[in-house]
């Protein structure tokens, strides 16, 4: 799959396959455009991300991935607020 984004993907790739495993979940708690999101679904990763000011954004970059083939959960809010929500 072939995207665009404005973060620094290669960055993220090198992350995200260093420290995570096919299936393990990637949480992103300053999500923005999904840039680390979008990346850790291609890898076969599970995607939980939070972001406080532009939700919208991050939904636009994921409404590319099938359903039915990605994992991914988005909160909107404060992470700090939030992170006692995001295991459940």
């Amino acid at each position: 799959m072939k995207l665009s984004f404005h973060g620094h993907i290669e960055i993220n790739l090198c992350a995200i396959e260093k420290y995570t495993n096919p299936g393990d979940t990637v949480l992103d708690p300053f999500m923005g455009s999904g840039t680390t999101g979008a990346e850790a679904m291609i890898q076969g990763r599970k995607t939980i991300g939070i972001e406080l000011e532009f939700p919208h954004i991050t939904e636009k970059t994921f409404k590319h991935f099938d359903p039915s083939q990605t994992d991914w959960k988005l909160y909107s809010g404060d992470a700090e607020e939030l992170l006692d929500s995001v295991g459940n």
